[in-house]
């Protein structure tokens, strides 16, 4: 039933926006702030585009050409993206807040227990994405623009509102704020300064991304588990390529007693893309 099929992403998502009011500010100690997004992954590399771990591995970092080119953020180019790195989650929230968004666009897949989508994101003139994908076995399409979230799961566009008496529009307005948190950089920075200190393995792995190509990326994994708002985050795993493209990201928690990933794997970063609203 559909309904069954998204009360754990949704769970997820309550826990999860439980701190995302506005007048929240990063911390800049790397102790849990006020508020921010989401989890981290348990395995022990980065699930490629089928879910799994690529197997090889090479010396140096050489990602893919991305769509279009983009100056590597000052907060990145300050930090060696190297093997046995370690970084504070002030000094790497830093980075990864300006990593993704330094390319204005692009697409990713994000995947996990209960939901399985194709993001296309912009951050230009302001952040907005669209989402063709599903939760469990039901398919949804979902837009976000101007701060307004519209979802079709099959009969039609209706406006996600996680306060409505709807449960069906108040879930599916849950998942739709899931999605939104884990692709919004502001968020993602916050999560990532909420714990302490991270470490990059010692060498690169190659990562499959959907469009096909392979990138050879550092796992930067954050050392213990950590709790942000009183959400326990049991990993959070990032993985950047050479000048810190950004590859993937992956975060495990537990909610109501299941444990849960939801894994993004970044791709056609700078391509041109232009969100139309659903409703």
């Amino acid at each position: 039933m559909r309904t069954r099929t998204m009360i754990v992403t949704a769970a997820a998502a309550v826990v999860l926006l439980a701190g995302c009011g506005e007048g929240t500010t990063p911390t800049t100690d790397g102790a849990p702030s006020s508020g921010s997004t989401a989890s981290a992954t348990d395995a022990p590399g980065t699930p490629s585009a089928s879910g799994t771990p690529s197997d090889s591995a090479t010396d140096g970092a050489s990602p893919s050409a991305p769509t279009a080119s983009r100056e590597v953020p000052a907060e990145c180019a300050s930090l060696a993206l190297a093997g046995d790195a370690t970084y504070s989650g002030a000094e790497l929230g830093a980075c990864v807040s300006e990593a993704l968004s330094s390319y204005g666009s692009g697409r990713m897949r994000m995947f996990g227990d209960d939901l399985d989508g194709t993001v296309d994101f912009t951050y230009t003139p302001e952040y907005s994405f669209s989402v063709e994908g599903k939760t469990g076995d039901d398919a949804i399409r979902m837009t976000y623009t101007d701060g307004t979230i519209w979802v079709d799961q099959g009969d039609g566009p209706v406006r996600g509102d996680v306060e409505s008496d709807k449960q069906e529009e108040m879930l599916a307005g849950l998942v739709a704020e899931m999605y939104r948190v884990y692709s919004d950089p502001a968020m993602f920075a916050d999560l990532v300064k909420s714990a302490k200190a991270w470490t990059a393995d010692s060498g690169t792995k190659a990562v499959e991304l959907p469009d096909g190509s392979s990138v050879d990326a550092f796992r930067i994994v954050s050392d213990k588990p950590f709790t942000w708002n009183g959400a326990p985050i049991d990993e959070y795993v990032v993985e950047f390529g050479a000048d810190w493209v950004p590859v993937s990201a992956a975060a495990t928690m537990s909610v109501m007693g299941q444990r849960s990933t939801i894994t993004q794997l970044f791709y056609d970063l700078g391509a041109d893309i232009t969100i139309t609203p659903l409703g």
